[in-house]
């Protein structure tokens, strides 16, 4: 017991209080307590200044919701296609047009949100990654060197190549996107592909940014479960067999 609290307060203590990192965390949580959301079975851990990992804050018991977010703070892929430039590229028919349209709208909706003074979701914007040095199309010169005579090369460049030649036909066709760096907008691709959960909303198939859900990795055999109900208007993870706190 006495070694579980030490490693529990090294744990909450990795990072000062007042760091901005945890403020931004701890305004995210509030945002999705306020909107109805639920999430006092988890606790965030800070690992080092790029890390951070979700333990479950006490024992869960199978069958047990752990994270309950409402539907009013999900980001998804209608909203995306219905706003300011979202709603151009639709007009043009991109959903058929792009290599990766899902994606693209999405992406583009983040970049749209990131620039307003009053966005709804500013609390989950502002804790996305402000680095994206380790997805691999953003790899250096050097690391793309150790990679040399593995096919995951050729993979990298294709995916780079994608992603300028829709950026590109975007630009081409509505002017207005040139707001966006080609940076900006591969990063926020990549945020996309590696957060967006695929769910349905009463009968309608559509993909959706769920905060705090989008920091558990995939395990085997899985731990949880998840799915939008309806009933409950959230997207809800529960637990498929008992976990331990601090697990």
């Amino acid at each position: 017991m006495l070694a579980e609290a030490e490693f529990e307060f090294k744990a909450d203590t990795s990072i000062p209080l007042d760091h901005p990192e945890r403020a931004r965390f701890d305004a995210m949580f509030q945002w999705l307590k306020d909107d109805g959301g639920e999430h006092d079975k988890l606790k965030l851990r800070y690992y080092t200044e790029d890390y951070r990992g979700v333990h479950a804050a006490r024992d869960i018991k199978k069958g047990e919701t752990i994270l309950m977010v409402p539907r009013t703070d999900l980001l998804t892929l209608d909203m995306a296609m219905q706003s300011p430039i979202g709603s151009l590229m639709a007009a043009r028919n991109f959903r058929q047009r792009l290599i990766s349209p899902k994606h693209s709208f999405l992406a583009t909706f983040l970049m749209e949100e990131k620039r307003k003074t009053n966005s709804s979701f500013a609390k989950f914007i502002d804790i996305l990654p402000k680095g994206y040095t380790n997805f691999p199309i953003f790899y250096s010169k050097e690391e793309r060197e150790w990679l040399i005579g593995s096919p995951f090369q050729n993979q990298i460049t294709d995916k780079i190549k994608d992603i300028q030649a829709d950026y590109s036909l975007i630009c081409k066709e509505v002017p207005d996107y040139r707001q966006f760096p080609l940076k900006e907008y591969s990063e926020m691709r990549m945020m996309v592909a590696s957060r967006i959960f695929g769910i349905q909303i009463e009968g309608h198939k559509t993909d959706a940014f769920v905060a705090y859900a989008d920091m558990l990795n995939h395990r085997r055999p899985r731990q949880t479960s998840w799915t939008y109900d309806d009933a409950r208007q959230g997207f809800i993870i529960d637990a498929l067999e008992d976990i331990k706190r601090g697990d």
